[in-house]
């Protein structure tokens, strides 16, 4: 399951849920890959942001879909992650 909540400008992820026994298969991967699909289609939008796990696995998963860490966070249990869409990082 993926959740989103939205206005259409902004995308909050709000939930990415692989149940254990389906996990490894590449389904989270491609979960994230349908919500970049429908966020792509929204012209307005201008960030997706979430929070992640603060483990290395986590952050490289997110980062390899081209997410990134909205700030230094390391001493946090969870990162907050945002795209990477040029000139939106204020």
């Amino acid at each position: 399951m993926a959740r989103l909540v939205t206005d259409y400008t902004i995308v909050f992820l709000t939930d990415v849920v692989v149940v254990p026994e389906h996990q490894r298969k590449g389904l989270g991967k491609w979960m994230i890959q349908c919500v970049k699909e429908l966020t792509d289609a929204m012209s307005g939008l201008r960030r997706i942001m979430f929070m992640a796990k603060n483990a290395p696995h986590a952050v490289k998963f997110y980062e390899e879909l081209l997410y990134a860490k909205m700030h230094d966070q390391e001493r946090s249990k969870v990162v907050f992650m945002s795209n990477r869409t040029p000139g939106l990082d204020a």
